[in-house]
């Protein structure tokens, strides 16, 4: 799917955002609290950081090359949007 090779980490509760991708350095972040979602939402978060070596950007072709990849992704957004609500509640 011409995505590159990276190094992946995981730290330790990384602000508010499950992963996060560094394209120059080729680099993909991860957050330790991943564990506590369903496997299906953390292949998508894996997913998703990784499609940013192809797009940098939200636009219409990184959903559209995700969607490739995931069938009905949105639909995984939004159930992790639920989980991210949930444990980054603000008060």
């Amino acid at each position: 799917y011409g995505l590159v090779g990276s190094e992946m980490c995981i730290r330790d509760s990384y602000k508010s955002r499950w992963g996060v991708c560094y394209f120059k350095k080729k680099e993909v972040i991860l957050n330790e609290l991943m564990v506590i979602l369903p496997d299906h939402l953390i292949e998508y978060i894996v997913v998703h950081e990784l499609v940013h070596f192809k797009y940098q950007s939200h636009g219409r072709y990184f959903h559209d090359f995700l969607e490739k990849l995931i069938s009905g992704h949105m639909l995984r957004q939004k159930e992790l949007n639920f989980f991210t609500n949930i444990l980054y509640k603000k008060e």
